[in-house]
């Protein structure tokens, strides 16, 4: 059924004090979940691009066709429609519960979530808690510190391209205005005998002297092992 996967989903992002019993998230005996696990499930949630797209959605009209006229669909959420960066999420209520909301905002690479449950100063709270996260945060791209190839020569003759994995964009946190460098660990020189995509070295990313990143360097030639010839000797 579609709630038993709800909650096989449920368990697979590890959300513990999450139970469904119905698709709606209408009020049910065993029907609960907390703000930071609704906040898990809608950061999973929003991985995907049709969810994303859905909840980004202003306004949206269905054309008229020969069974209904057009028809016009407009959101309420007042954080999507008056936050910078906005991006979703989803307002609710029920009895129990009382008023929720599942907010998301993007700035600079930089996503955040915000839950608040039976709050009635809602939509204030999500605008302070999503402007709190963002002067705590930001974003840089490890990949935009290194170049796309090194070149090391192979003792004898030759030479071997080496580049960095591709790495995505990273969320700092407290550390505005981070200080980068970059330390570059490969050899001067080869060998015979590298293979392709062999890993040779690596990148370390320090944001104000902490490490926060390593990128495996990868050979894109490959050598082959040189035997050595035999001597007159021995022949």
């Amino acid at each position: 059924s579609v709630v038993a996967l709800m909650n096989e989903e449920a368990a697979a992002l590890g959300l513990k004090d999450t139970h469904f019993d119905n698709p709606s998230g209408l009020d049910s005996a065993t029907h609960y979940t907390t703000a930071a696990e609704l906040a898990t499930l809608a950061a999973a949630a929003l991985e995907n691009a049709d969810f994303l797209r859905y909840v980004s959605t202003k306004k949206y009209m269905i054309p008229a066709n020969d069974t209904h006229p057009a028809r016009y669909f407009a959101s309420k959420n007042r954080i999507l429609l008056t936050y910078e960066g906005a991006i979703g999420v989803k307002t609710g209520y029920t009895v129990h519960s009382g008023r929720s909301l599942v907010s998301a905002a993007q700035r600079g690479g930089v996503r955040l979530v915000a839950v608040t449950i039976n709050d009635k100063n809602d939509w204030n709270d999500h605008r302070q808690m999503l402007d709190y996260g963002f002067s705590r945060t930001c974003s840089i791209d490890p990949m935009s510190l290194l170049p796309a190839e090194y070149v090391v020569p192979v003792a004898g003759g030759g030479s071997v391209r080496v580049r960095p994995d591709s790495v995505s964009a990273m969320t700092l946190i407290d550390m505005p205005g981070p200080v980068l460098r970059t330390k570059v660990l490969l050899p001067r020189f080869f060998y015979s005998g590298i293979s392709l995509m062999q890993q040779v070295g690596e990148a370390r990313i320090y944001a104000n002297d902490v490490l926060i990143c390593t990128v495996p360097l990868r050979a894109y030639d490959s050598i082959v092992e040189q035997k050595p010839k035999k001597s007159l000797f021995e022949l």
